[in-house]
């Protein structure tokens, strides 16, 4: 199920959690925000951690999206962050997106399976959950503070 802008403000709103939202114009297709904007906001700002969603995960190309804008911005967000989160389900391995926007090294992928077939073997950190948040599989670093 897709966790777009109207359900992730909801959510937000209903657990009381103060959250700072850029400039941009929603797309409807993504409900994703952005706009150049946007993009020179998060150029001024630093993330500690940075929740990055993705089209496609190929083991030769990387990570990526289907728009050059979200590729773009996500390359600056990245650039910005201590810490990367990938979040991909497991029907998005093997594929090459669009535009690249990292390695699949960058940070930890979390997803909701592990894809057949595919090499995870340049996948430095993996988590992998099921439906209920619980993790059962993990490869890799092990000592990341409040995971």
């Amino acid at each position: 199920k897709r966790f777009g802008y109207r359900r992730c403000k909801r959510e937000l709103m209903q657990k009381g959690i103060r959250t700072f939202v850029m400039s941009g114009y929603v797309d409807g297709k993504t409900e994703n925000i952005l706009s150049s904007r946007t993009v020179e906001e998060v150029r001024n700002l630093h993330f500690n951690i940075s929740f990055i969603g993705a089209d496609g995960i190929s083991a030769l190309s990387g990570i990526a999206n289907s728009q050059d804008s979200e590729a773009y911005f996500n390359r600056q967000l990245i650039e910005n962050s201590d810490r990367v989160i990938i979040m991909a389900d497991e029907t998005k391995f093997g594929k090459a997106g669009m535009s690249r926007f990292a390695d699949i090294n960058v940070g930890t992928i979390i997803t909701n399976g592990l894809a057949e077939g595919f090499d995870f073997s340049r996948v430095l950190d993996l988590v992998v959950v099921n439906r209920e948040g619980t993790v059962f599989y993990r490869k890799g670093k092990v000592d990341h503070k409040n995971d």
